[in-house]
C-alpha cells in the first residue's frame, strides 16, 4: 500500500469521532479534552516548522506560554468564525451520504465538476445501477455514457469501474462498512491506494460518512481559510499553496470540535460570498478576514493626501 498523505502524525487519530454537524460549538469550559491535546499538539508544531510559521520566534521568542496565549487568539478566531458561518448558513446539506461505498462515489464524481451537475451523475448512476455490483460488471463505456453528460473525460468511468473492483477484492462485497471499525490512518491510507481518490476524498468518507475528525479542504476551504487567515499571525500565508499542500498544511490546524461545521460553511460561504472574486462587503465575517482588513487600509491609505 502507499504510505498515507504527508500530514501532522496522528493528527487524526489523537482526535475522538466528532458530533454531526447540529448545533453550535462548544465554548469556554465547554471545551473538550480533544480540544486540549489539539492545542498541545500546535505548541510542538508551531515551534518545529518555521518554515511554515516563520513569525512565531519574532513575536513569542518561542517562549511556550506566549505561544500558547497565540494559539488561544487563533482559537477564539476559529470558534467565532464557525459559530457566525453556522448562523448565516442554516440550510447545510451539501448531498453527502452516511453510506461509505456512496459517499465515495459522490466526492469522486464531483471533482472538478459544478455542484449540480455532479449530483445529477450521481442520482443517474443510482438509478442505472440499484446495486454497485452491476456497475462494477458494466463495460466503461456504459459507465461514461451517464459521467460523460457533465463533462467528465472516461478515466473517471474508468476509475470507478476499478474502484469497484478492487473493493470487491478487499472486502469480498461491494461495501465499505468495514472501515467503520479501522483506524483513521489505515481508512486514509486504504482510500488513497483506489484510482482516482487522493487525501480530500478520503476525508470527506472519514467525516461525513464514518463521523471522524477530519478536515476535508476543496477550493472553497482553501480559498476562504487563505483570506480570512488560519494561524496568520504565526506567518503562515495559505496563499502561495495549491490544493494538495493546502489539504496536507490544514490538515490538523482547524479546532477538532469545529472542522465538520467549518468545513461545510466554507463550502457554502465560498459558493455564496466569497468567489474569487469576493463579494466583500455582504461578508458576515469581513471583521475576522485578513484579506478584507488589507483591502480596507489600501483604500485608507490611497485616499490619505500626500505629505
Amino acid at each position: 500500500m502507499a504510505a498515507p498523505s504527508p500530514r501532522l502524525p496522528a493528527a487524526i487519530s489523537a482526535c475522538a469521532p466528532i458530533i454531526p454537524d447540529v448545533g453550535l460549538p462548544p465554548q469556554g469550559n465547554e471545551l473538550t479534552a480533544q480540544h486540549n491535546r489539539w492545542r498541545r499538539r500546535m505548541l510542538i508544531h508551531l515551534t518545529e516548522n518555521p518554515g511554515l510559521f516563520p513569525l512565531v520566534e519574532q513575536r513569542t521568542g518561542n517562549v511556550p506560554a506566549r505561544v500558547r496565549n497565540l494559539i488561544n487568539r487563533e482559537a477564539s478566531k476559529q470558534q467565532v468564525l464557525t459559530r457566525i458561518l453556522q448562523e448565516r448558513y442554516p440550510d447545510r446539506d451539501l448531498g453527502n451520504h452516511a453510506d461509505p461505498l456512496d459517499e465515495l462515489i459522490y466526492i469522486m464524481i464531483s471533482r472538478r465538476t459544478r455542484e449540480g451537475a455532479y449530483q445529477d451523475v450521481f442520482r443517474r448512476l443510482k438509478n442505472r445501477f440499484p446495486d454497485w455490483k452491476q456497475m462494477a460488471e458494466a463495460k466503461v463505456e456504459e459507465i461514461h455514457a451517464i459521467t460523460g453528460a457533465a463533462g467528465m473525460g472516461i478515466q473517471r468511468a474508468a476509475d470507478l469501474g476499478q474502484t469497484m473492483n478492487l473493493i470487491h477484492s478487499q472486502f469480498g462485497r461491494y461495501s465499505l462498512d468495514e472501515l467503520r471499525a479501522w483506524t483513521d490512518e489505515r481508512v486514509e491510507t486504504f482510500l488513497t491506494t483506489l484510482p482516482g481518490v487522493g487525501p480530500k476524498t478520503a476525508y470527506c468518507v472519514l467525516m461525513y460518512a464514518l463521523g471522524r475528525a477530519a478536515f476535508p479542504v476543496d477550493t472553497h476551504n482553501l480559498r476562504v481559510l487563505a483570506r480570512v487567515g488560519v494561524f496568520h499571525e504565526a506567518g503562515l500565508d495559505l496563499i502561495r499553496f495549491d490544493h494538495k499542500r493546502g489539504q496536507a498544511i490544514l490538515a490538523d490546524l482547524i479546532a477538532p470540535e469545529l472542522r465538520h461545521s467549518l468545513h461545510v460553511s466554507l463550502v457554502l460561504h465560498g459558493r455564496d460570498i466569497c468567489q474569487p472574486r469576493p463579494r466583500c462587503g455582504g461578508c458576515a465575517v469581513n471583521h475576522l478576514c485578513d484579506f478584507y482588513r488589507a483591502i480596507q487600509l489600501q483604500e485608507i491609505n490611497e485616499s490619505s493626501p500626500s505629505t
